[in-house]
């Protein structure tokens, strides 16, 4: 009986499930196998183990002086996930923005699905999952 639900419920949704596969797939493809060839990437990173090491989350600094330039909410959370091995790492530096870049598309799918239908809210998730800036 399970399995005619799941089977019901993937042909209902199909357009939802190959969106999330495709989100998983541009978004987390390698995510923690490059290096911080970026240097935004790099200045979080640093910014994260500095705070972790201090111990100060209030207040950012980046080689000793203040940063001020950014909230910090991306930095705590990359400490959150960093907190697992006590030390930043690629994979654990670009996992919130990811994670953040898969949600959006989700919401963008459902937020086009209230007024049109899945076609079109699968076609503009796909449309901003793909755009140059925000990939």
């Amino acid at each position: 009986m399970e399995t005619n639900q799941l089977r019901e419920f993937l042909k209902q949704h199909y357009l939802f499930c190959m969106l999330v596969g495709i989100g998983i797939f541009l978004f987390f493809f390698e995510l923690g196998s490059r290096s911080f060839e970026i240097k935004d990437a790099r200045r979080f990173a640093e910014i994260t183990q500095e705070m972790m090491q201090d111990g100060n989350w209030l207040v950012l600094h980046s080689h000793g002086n203040t940063y001020m330039n950014k909230p910090p909410m991306l930095m705590w959370l990359i400490a959150l996930f960093s907190s697992i091995g006590h030390r930043v790492t690629p994979l654990t530096a670009r996992l919130p923005s990811a994670i953040a870049g898969l949600a959006s598309m989700l919401m963008t799918y459902y937020f086009v699905q209230k007024f049109f239908n899945q076609r079109v809210a699968f076609i503009a998730a796909i449309i901003l999952a793909t755009a140059q800036k925000y990939f």
